[in-house]
């Protein structure tokens, strides 16, 4: 079996033990009387937690507070239906009300976690020996149930996704074969994640990520300088969380840290994106928060942005970014604080992402995108980048538009700096986008007013969620998840 999917059998059978607490009738259960039952779960060697597997050290994830036990009795003649459910309980000790009478009796166990729910394990009713059996009786006074819990098949499905919750287990996202932790599975993270020692982005220009990673919420901390770039063909290099998002989405996620790469060579390109390098192949990347520091050095090219290097072909929706780019080198880059890159959509976004490029003679430039490719959309963004310094041609908002793209309803800091003066405003349709002065930048009038008929920021916290997804904070629209 693959050590991948543990079974809970042997060593953590569960026992269900009915202590009756009468109350002085002769038959506390006629009539329906409903008297209370307490429920003993017991996983075994006086551990309250389940575990993956035999390697895992005690207490280790996930513990009762992660989980929800739904138990359910289900009467096969006589008897009344029973659905106990509870939510990540202290310890092992479940109460509920339950008639006497023949029962099937099941027990399924869920992962609770950002407002999301799921599947575990399930349990089958066995005798004390371990064997199956159809059904049990419970009559009055103290009752014994053995339910056999294993595992649930991990499918990389939408109910039962792949549970990402530590390095090792983020290390094995699109690694595996489809339904055994592969490209094109759903995976959600459970705990924040720190990165130490080394990272190799994930999945890669040829094995591209195809799947759904539902960051739920959750903060991935990129360390510090420890992703080593994925060499594609020919003289390409590509640094991330992520290397190439394909047909995938990759959404509810904060990303902090640093990406420090240099590469060399005769004509090496290097594309680096705090979340991902490259987004094509109708990626989606949504509602993801970016404060990553990121240093790029290229000999040759760099395409640098805040949340993905390129966006080729896909989405970029409802993201921010802030931290710093500097990218050093002699050759071209093309550098924004969402995205260096836009061949497709970015939409909904807005950065304070401090940009310097030193001695890059060549440089697309842009608070939120270097440069728009034809065919890009660019739309309803806020640029509040403090500073944009280095090569030319640069803007505001964008670098450059290479022509037959959409561009419109953008804005930009009034007090932005190019490293020697403030850069002149422009129009909601052109590279500079239209003022919006930093006292308006901090105001809910503003952004309510001005942005949010179409951004659909909430009023607070309480009403944010994944589909209207921005609230305000106080000072500036956030994520959901802030």
């Amino acid at each position: 079996m693959d050590h991948r999917r543990k079974v809970l059998i042997t060593t953590f059978t569960v026992i269900l033990a009915f202590s009756m607490l009468l109350s002085g009738c002769s038959d506390p259960w006629a009539g329906g009387s409903g008297e209370m039952a307490t429920f003993t779960i017991n996983l075994g060697g006086g551990t309250e937690r389940l575990a993956w597997g035999p390697n895992d050290p005690p207490g280790s994830f996930p513990t009762f507070s992660d989980l929800r036990f739904e138990i359910e009795f289900t009467p096969t003649t006589a008897g009344t239906y029973e659905k106990i459910t509870v939510d990540g309980p202290s310890s092992g000790v479940i109460q509920g009300d339950i008639e006497p009478g023949e029962y099937n009796v099941t027990l399924d166990i869920y992962f609770r976690e950002g407002g999301g729910i799921y599947s575990y394990a399930t349990g089958s009713l066995v005798d004390d020996t371990g064997t199956l059996i159809p059904h049990v009786e419970i009559v009055s006074g103290p009752n014994t149930v053995y339910i056999k819990a294993a595992q649930t098949p991990e499918q990389g499905t939408a109910l039962n996704p792949f549970i990402v919750y530590d390095q090792t287990t983020l290390a094995k996202v699109g690694m595996g074969t489809p339904g055994d932790w592969g490209r094109a599975d759903r995976y959600v993270l459970m705990k924040d994640v720190p990165l130490t020692g080394s990272w190799t982005p994930i999945c890669d220009v040829s094995n591209q990520f195809l799947g759904i990673f539902d960051g739920n919420g959750k903060t991935i901390n990129l360390g510090s300088n420890i992703i080593t770039p994925n060499p594609s063909t020919g003289e390409f290099h590509y640094a991330g969380l992520f290397d190439t998002i394909g047909g995938g989405t990759v959404k509810n996620l904060k990303l902090e840290g640093s990406i420090n790469v240099t590469v060399s060579g005769i004509s090496p390109t290097l594309v680096v994106g705090g979340l991902a390098a490259l987004v094509g192949s109708g990626g989606k990347v949504e509602n993801v928060y970016s404060s990553v520091n990121i240093t790029a050095r290229s000999p040759h090219i760099s395409n640098v942005g805040g949340i993905a290097g390129i966006m080729e072909l896909g989405s970029i929706l409802n993201c921010r970014s802030d931290g710093t780019i500097i990218a050093n080198g002699t050759g071209s880059a093309q550098i924004g604080g969402i995205a260096g890159q836009n061949h497709d959509i970015v939409q909904f976004c807005w950065s304070e992402v401090n940009i310097t490029a030193p001695n890059v003679a060549n440089s697309d430039t842009g608070g939120i995108v270097g440069i728009v490719r034809t065919g890009g959309t660019l739309t309803n963004c806020v640029a509040l980048n403090n500073t944009i310094s280095g090569g030319d041609p640069y803007g505001r908002v964008f670098g450059r538009d290479q022509g037959g793209t959409t561009i419109n309803s953008n804005f930009a800091n009034s007090a932005m700096s190019n490293g020697s003066g403030t850069i002149p405003g422009g129009s909601v349709s052109d590279k500079d986008g239209e003022n919006v002065t930093p006292t308006q930048a901090s105001t809910e009038t503003w952004w309510i007013g001005t942005i949010g008929p179409t951004w659909n920021i909430q009023a607070n916290k309480s009403t944010a969620n994944e589909s209207n997804p921005w609230y305000w904070n106080g000072s500036r629209p956030v994520l959901w998840f802030e």
